[in-house]
């Protein structure tokens, strides 16, 4: 497998030509914040997907990075939605579901519309309402 690169769309929306790799001050993406559907687009037209979390030390590399990034933890949209299924999680680029880091009586669907995934909720995950806008983290494998 090659190295994963990791972007948050958070800094510039004019900066669009490259990928991070590693902890850089200057990743690609948008200051605007947007809905999750607009941000998998995003992410998929500059050949990635929304990020997938498969161990603790990825979730940890995320949140670091996002911090390194933005000098917060702001909730961002990784790849994760039970869209096809209420209760069946899975992550837009295909890989199985099968590491989770939910925040405390999360995933909830509270009030029948959370279906989407964001990071750096309580330190954690929730499930989102998928109209809502928040920056959001692309990865590829290069």
């Amino acid at each position: 497998m090659g190295t994963i690169h990791v972007s948050l769309s958070y800094m510039r929306c004019d900066a669009v030509s490259e990928w991070s790799s590693g902890l850089s001050s200057s990743p690609h993406g948008h200051r605007v914040r947007i809905p999750r559907a607009r941000s998998t687009f995003f992410c998929q037209s500059a050949g990635g997907h929304l990020a997938s979390i498969n161990s603790d030390a990825e979730h940890r590399f995320i949140r670091y990075y996002i911090k390194q990034v933005t000098g917060e933890n702001p909730p961002a949209w990784i790849g994760g939605h039970d869209l096809v299924q209420e209760g069946i999680w899975m992550w837009t680029d295909g890989s199985q579901f099968y590491y989770q880091s939910w925040g405390g009586g999360e995933p909830n669907n509270c009030c029948g519309g959370e279906n989407c995934l964001l990071i750096n909720w309580r330190d954690n995950w929730n499930d989102g309402t998928c109209s809502s806008q928040l920056p959001f983290v692309c990865s590829k494998n290069l």
